[in-house]
């Protein structure tokens, strides 16, 4: 779905996207014997996407995506010249940016991310005003049997990051006086990294 989003305002998206489900339908077919046409009920989100998609397929019960169920978009700028400009030259940045440790799943997720939340704190909704306060951040850790997958990623600011992470009353406090996150999106994190959420007071 990450790569749809992102790529969908490309000419021509459609023909590239059939030539990709056939090398990915020809593993699966040959893998995968178990798949189904059925499968639990779609969310309203999947549905909209995929829902008349005589392509959808299910494994263990959960859909597989068509990544060929895609259709090219114009893309609908309502931002400034200057908010534009600058969202394209941190997203050069990142694209630069060596990650020498990482996937190339994670590099790719992580520049659709930026485009998706428009270069904003997911927590905040505040602009990033640099490309070294941008963190990516896996929901569910590695250590936990997270992945690179673009579901499971989301950006924010180190501050943010800290307060996902640390669990000092004092120094919570202290993060806190700097900037003001969306509390139930913070908890919500911070339940998934197995930390204990704060008070929304």
């Amino acid at each position: 779905m990450g790569i749809q989003n992102y790529y969908r305002i490309a000419t021509n998206i459609s023909f590239d996207a059939h030539n990709l489900n056939r090398a990915v339908m020809a593993v699966i077919t040959n893998r995968l014997k178990e798949k189904s046409r059925k499968g639990r009920k779609l969310t309203p989100a999947e549905k909209t996407r995929y829902g008349k998609s005589a392509m959808l397929r299910y494994l263990a019960d959960e859909p597989i995506y068509p990544i060929d169920y895609v259709q090219f978009k114009i893309p609908k700028n309502r931002s400034s010249k200057a908010q534009v400009k600058q969202v394209d030259e941190f997203k050069a940045k990142l694209i630069r940016q060596p990650l020498y440790d990482r996937s190339i799943e994670y590099a790719d997720n992580r520049i659709s991310l930026y485009s998706v939340q428009k270069g904003k704190c997911a927590v905040t909704g505040e602009s990033f005003t640099s490309t070294a306060e941008i963190h990516c951040h896996h929901k569910i850790p590695k250590s936990q049997g997270g992945t690179d997958e673009y579901s499971n990623l989301i950006l924010f600011t180190v501050t943010i990051h800290r307060l996902i992470d640390t669990i000092d009353a004092e120094t919570i406090k202290n993060y806190l006086k700097t900037c003001k996150p969306d509390m139930k999106k913070l908890n919500v994190l911070r339940e998934l990294v197995g930390n204990t959420i704060l008070s929304v007071d």
